[in-house]
């Protein structure tokens, strides 16, 4: 089989559709269409997104907050950054630890699970949070961040490898999750984790990553099968390679750079 590391973006790709998989992961196909229109209101998006998480890496890591705020110049991210600094999310007086950009991966049966982590706050009476940024303009949907692909992997990850990074056991019930939505910062999004919820997200990944194992093994050079959603192939860079149309959706809405979409699957493990 196929050696492979998976986050959370690409299982998402795979569930939404094989092939899609297949020409990113597998045949390594470059992408011949953009993602979305306007484009460059995607481009622009894509890389304040980009900015803003590592104007938050550099701040948690200890840089000035003033130093920092003298580097922006982009209005947007001014913005963003002020609603950061009046509302921010993490409380530095009861962290024991604050770890910004944390490469986490985790063995399931074959495969290696990353997780690359905004921040991870441990409090002094050992919770761990994982803090993940967004700067969607959407509105969120608690019940639709709780089930997310990127909510079921960071936490699996996290709850197979936090003790080694603690260097003592710690109970899976202190550790949670929290979407903070810079467009909305009033309405994160917490998630509560435990030993019930660990053992379902484990069943749950075997149950989605089977079909995906049934084809690797096969080591077939077969089209792996398209979506039957067409939908799904708006915002694909591959659709007109699959004959799904050739200008992309248009939208003003953008979903920020996500930093697991940047990460080199292959990097050595960091804990």
């Amino acid at each position: 089989m196929i050696d492979i590391r998976l986050s959370a973006t690409s299982i998402r790709d795979y569930l939404d559709c094989a092939r899609r998989f297949q020409l990113r992961y597998i045949l390594e196909q470059p992408w011949p269409a953009a993602k979305n229109e306007p484009l460059l209101e995607y481009e622009l998006s894509r890389q304040r997104g980009a900015q803003f998480h590592r104007l938050l890496e550099r701040y948690y890591l200890g840089v000035d907050a003033r130093t920092l705020s003298d580097m922006i110049t982009d209005p947007v991210i001014r913005g963003w950054w002020q609603i950061h600094q009046d509302q921010q999310p993490v409380d530095v007086v009861t962290s024991e630890r604050i770890l910004p950009e944390k490469l986490f991966q985790a063995k399931l049966d074959d495969y290696v699970l990353t997780a690359f982590l905004d921040l991870v706050v441990i409090g002094t009476d050992d919770t761990v949070t994982i803090i993940d940024w967004k700067t969607t303009h959407r509105e969120p949907n608690p019940q639709e961040w709780s089930s997310s692909i990127q909510t079921l992997v960071y936490l699996y990850v996290v709850g197979e490898k936090i003790a080694a990074l603690q260097n003592h056991s710690v109970r899976l019930s202190d550790i949670k999750m929290l979407y903070w939505f810079v467009e909305h910062p009033k309405q994160p999004v917490l998630i509560n984790y435990g030993d019930i919820q660990h053992e379902q997200a484990k069943s749950k990944l075997r149950g989605l990553l089977q079909p995906l194992s049934d084809r690797l093994k096969a080591e077939s050079n077969i089209e792996w099968p398209k979506t039957p959603d067409i939908k799904k192939c708006k915002f694909c860079v591959y659709r007109s390679l699959c004959d799904r149309g050739v200008r992309p959706e248009a939208t003003l809405d953008f979903d920020e750079v996500e930093n697991w979409q940047l990460l080199d699957i292959n990097a050595d493990e960091q804990a």
